[in-house]
């Protein structure tokens, strides 16, 4: 098939998923034990427990009915019946019960138009999407060499040794030297520090980075790997290594300038004070008009000054926000969700040198082809098939083919796997580091054809 067939098909399977989720009429979850959590650009983090289990994709837009009132936000996570979502608003403390109501089929309306565009977009590396396919494409083998130089002079920049083996070593230079790689992480193999290195050893050559992945917390992982390699470089110094989007792990505040509060504060502290100093009295404010000896008058005159309050940081979110487009727009990294790549302009209006897609055997088929359009030179595909699948609530043909299967099946990969044959396009990640030897060798040899070694 060429390109314009898989798309058509995939726009098939994308009817078909949307027409699924459609016919339930959205959902309506009750969810309880709700807490907060952290505020995140200009959010509000809390996480709540479902009364079912949910699966929504990260950056699925959501309505929260507390008290009476709905609050608009999104998913950031969802693990079974556990949720973290971003609100718009400050709700409290902790929530005991609450109404979530999303529309899912949103992100895959977005998905749908972007691959429409593929086909119209000059620069859109439709020839690099067909090798992703395709069941097999002409490789060249790792340069290994220009690998250990690259990783030397970000070693050298750090001021520290950076920490690989051979086969992540071999990984490294198997996506500098093609067009399409294919990486297989099995648990405990360092795929993210792979990732890290290998995003770290293409900006060393000079190429801008895409980096997505199916969850926020993958992401976050990914780019916590690629600042622990890059923080003492200009381009992080500079604020052109970004998360885009909301956050969840803690741990990368310990890398201000990888999001845009952190680099703007740099550039225009008087900007972020003004803006945190009224986002703390606006809170102050809620926290006060819940107070139950409150008069009439009294609750009138705080909710007077909380909108006042909110008028007064309208501009001053717009003129963040526009900070913000411009600093995706000059970034050499971007780490981002599928999804996010999906319905931001600042990222799928551009092209990267390279883009990098991580956790991919959760990732729908049509989402790698459309991110893999963005690249000038190459793309590769971390992930590892022998865990999660794509979930699809669609059965029918053309959702079982396009969106209940991962990219590596697309490929051919896992057939060759399973025949225990070679494929030049894939490096397997082979020394784990996780388990006690004894706990390995169960994976090992159900799973893995017994091609795992025990690292110290």
């Amino acid at each position: 098939m060429n390109v314009e067939d898989y798309l058509r098909q995939f726009n098939y399977g994308l009817n078909d998923e949307i027409t699924a989720i459609r016919s339930s009429g959205g959902q309506k979850t009750y969810v309880s034990d709700g807490r907060y959590l952290a505020k995140r650009n200009e959010l509000y983090v809390y996480s709540f427990t479902a009364d079912t289990e949910l699966h929504f994709p990260d950056e699925t837009p959501i309505e929260l009915e507390y008290q009476g009132k709905k609050h608009a936000g999104l998913i950031i996570s969802i693990g079974g019946f556990d949720l973290i979502i971003a609100l718009q608003d400050y709700i409290g403390e902790s929530i005991s019960t609450a109404i979530l109501y999303t529309s899912p089929w949103f992100l895959l309306e977005e998905l749908k138009k972007r691959l429409s565009e593929l086909s119209l977009r000059q620069d859109a590396n439709k020839t690099l999407v067909a090798q992703l396919l395709a069941k097999a494409t002409q490789t060249n083998p790792p340069n290994i060499e220009r690998a250990q130089n690259l990783l030397k002079a970000v070693e050298k920049q750090l001021g520290s040794p950076i920490n690989y083996n051979e086969h992540q070593l071999r990984a490294v230079g198997q996506v500098l030297t093609n067009t399409v790689s294919f990486i297989w992480g099995p648990p405990g193999t360092g795929k993210t520090q792979t990732l890290g290195i290998t995003v770290a050893a293409l900006v060393e050559a000079g190429e801008s980075v895409l980096v997505v992945a199916h969850s926020n917390v993958a992401v976050d992982v990914a780019m916590l790997s690629v600042a622990k390699n890059l923080q003492r470089s200009p381009i992080y110094q500079t604020g052109k290594i970004l998360r885009y989007g909301v956050t969840y792990l803690s741990e990368l505040d310990k890398f201000p300038q990888l999001h845009v509060r952190g680099v703007v504060r740099q550039q225009n502290p008087r900007l972020i004070d003004k803006i945190e100093r009224l986002e703390d009295e606006k809170r102050t404010l809620i926290k006060q008009s819940r107070a139950e000896s409150l008069t009439l008058k009294e609750k009138e005159r705080i909710k007077n000054e909380i909108e006042q309050v909110k008028r007064t940081l309208e501009p001053l979110y717009d003129e963040l926000k526009q900070k913000e487009s411009e600093l995706i727009r000059a970034s050499r990294v971007i780490g981002c969700t599928l999804s996010k790549a999906t319905i931001s302009s600042d990222v799928y209006q551009r092209s990267f040198d390279a883009v990098l897609v991580d956790e991919a055997s959760m990732a729908y088929i049509p989402h790698c082809a459309f991110v893999s359009s963005l690249a000038k030179q190459r793309t590769a595909i971390f992930g590892d098939f022998r865990q999660l699948a794509p979930i699809s609530q669609a059965d029918t043909p053309f959702s079982r083919n396009w969106l209940e299967r991962d990219i590596f099946d697309q490929a051919g990969i896992i057939e060759k796997v399973n025949k225990r044959q070679s494929d030049n396009r894939l490096v397997l990640l082979a020394t784990q580091y996780r388990m006690h030897p004894d706990i390995a060798a169960i994976p090992n040899q159900l799973f893995y054809g017994g091609q795992l070694n025990n690292g110290p």
